[in-house]
């Protein structure tokens, strides 16, 4: 998964933008999807072909015990946001899951290759 594909609907994209951020650099390879077709070619593979595949999650509970509570947890740890902010973003997501406006995605990518002869 490339971190910087997460994109969650919130109508505090500060916060948003704050815990992406902070998840990205918690990550050692937060690009490692997006990546990985030329790492494979400056190793000598050939025939590389890289497949996004699109997450998506509507219930935001899921997507927390997915990936949003990891990544809200990084940006507390590294004061990107306040307990205050983090509260606040946490019940906008709340109310938008229970009114059918959730929704985060990110894409997966798929990366195969053969080794070169």
């Amino acid at each position: 998964m490339d971190r910087l594909s997460m994109v969650v609907s919130s109508r505090i994209p500060e916060t948003t933008d704050a815990v992406k951020d902070a998840f990205c650099s918690a990550t050692p390879n937060p690009h490692a999807g997006i990546r990985s077709a030329y790492h494979l070619a400056d190793a000598g593979f050939t025939g590389i072909e890289v497949v996004p595949i699109m997450a998506a999650l509507h219930d935001h509970a899921s997507a927390f015990d997915v990936v949003l509570d990891p990544a809200l947890a990084a940006a507390l740890a590294q004061g990107a946001v306040s307990e205050e902010a983090a509260a606040q973003w946490k019940d906008d997501l709340s109310d938008l899951s229970r009114r059918n406006a959730f929704t985060a995605t990110a894409t997966f990518f798929v990366t195969t290759a053969r080794l070169a002869s």
